[in-house]
């Protein structure tokens, strides 16, 4: 996955939903490092103060384990993982069906959408 931040939300919570996706996909595997806060901030050239409130907030979430003179690092708890995952998907899931709705698409456009990107996918 590649860092894009944008302008229409708080970088930190960019952040969050980038490492905690990296996470929930296996691209970041339980036990594994993450960067320093100093260098994270280096790579996105943002406030140490950004990514540190980023890193705390996944540690609320319980996805990340500081470890002290280590760093921290990707919980071990698997159910954990999977379930951000599903919160994840739900949360996605929902606002693709709540933005289709806003444009008038009905019940049966949006699966058909749905249908003809899998078809793309799959091609």
């Amino acid at each position: 996955m590649e860092w894009k931040l944008r302008t229409d939300r708080a970088v930190y919570l960019q952040i969050v939903d980038y490492i905690r996706k990296q996470i929930v996909s296996g691209e970041i595997g339980s036990g594994d490092k993450l960067l320093s806060v100093r260098e994270l901030s280096g790579v996105l050239n943002v406030n140490p103060n950004t990514v540190q409130r980023a890193y705390a907030e996944l540690e609320r979430m319980g996805l990340v384990d500081t470890m002290r003179n280590i760093g921290r690092e990707v919980t071990g708890d698997m159910d954990l993982i999977k379930q951000s995952r599903e919160e994840l998907a739900k949360e996605y899931t929902s606002e693709y069906f709540l933005n289709m709705v806003a444009m008038g698409f009905s019940k049966e456009e949006i699966l058909k959408s749905i249908q003809k990107m899998e078809e793309v996918k799959n091609a």
